[in-house]
């Protein structure tokens, strides 16, 4: 099947004239049709080419895509920069979470076998720290950070550091009041370091091993809420 880069693409891809080249953004328009499609069959570069009727070439669209160059930070940096000029509000808030990416490969950048807890066993994978940006009026991805494992990081970063850094950028932009969080992130470590910000926080918490101090003694939580509950 072969298929064009839609309009609305070409008009999206546009929006980053000011960080894109002319053939970075027509090789930016192809990546992102490509994900729409998102046929198994077209996961290589080159039979992704074949998607198309006026596809770059073969080597071109490899160099846009894996290359160490810095074109998806800047990618990421004007999306947000967009983001913050056209969407903030008042009422802004960021949920953060994380997910496992599968993956087959095992010479992918950051690869490793890391635990799914839905398959109950290791897989091989990319672990990810998502945010979301949602306002009364929107709701957009806004970053993402691969967490890798301290058994191959040059430089370590906990899931609490990464999602730390997502909340300061939103923060520091003027996007956010406040931020959602599974019972996972919602931790003394982090909580602790968002404290400055003075954002409202919603979240569960793990009470299995958290204690409170009643009457000058300290109790776990799950104990504490079942005596008062009597």
């Amino acid at each position: 099947m072969f298929i064009e880069t839609p309009m609305f693409i070409a008009i999206f891809c546009l929006m980053f004239k000011q960080v894109l080249t002319k053939p970075q953004r027509k090789h930016f328009g192809l990546f992102l049709t490509q994900r729409m499609v998102d046929s198994p069959k077209h996961q290589t570069i080159s039979r992704l080419k074949k998607l198309f009727l006026k596809a770059p070439s073969t080597n071109a669209s490899d160099n846009f895509l894996n290359s160490p160059t810095k074109v998806w930070p800047k990618i990421k940096e004007r999306r947000k920069e967009i983001i913050a000029s056209k969407f903030a509000s008042k009422k802004g808030a960021l949920i953060i979470d994380d997910t496992l990416c599968y993956k087959t490969g095992k010479k992918m950048k950051d690869i490793f076998k890391n635990f799914c807890h839905l398959l109950k066993k290791e897989v091989l994978s990319h672990v990810v720290v998502t945010s979301v940006y949602k306002t009364p009026k929107v709701s957009m991805g806004y970053d993402f950070k691969v967490y890798i494992p301290k058994e191959i990081a040059d430089e370590f970063k906990s899931k609490y550091d990464l999602a730390l850094e997502i909340i300061k950028d939103a923060f520091g932009r003027n996007l956010i009041k406040r931020v959602y969080m599974d019972s996972w992130y919602c931790q003394p470590e982090l909580l602790r370091r968002l404290k400055p910000m003075k954002l409202e926080l919603f979240g569960m918490f793990r009470i299995g091993k958290l204690k409170v101090k009643s009457h000058g003694e300290w109790k776990t939580l799950s104990k504490f809420v079942e005596e008062i509950a009597g």
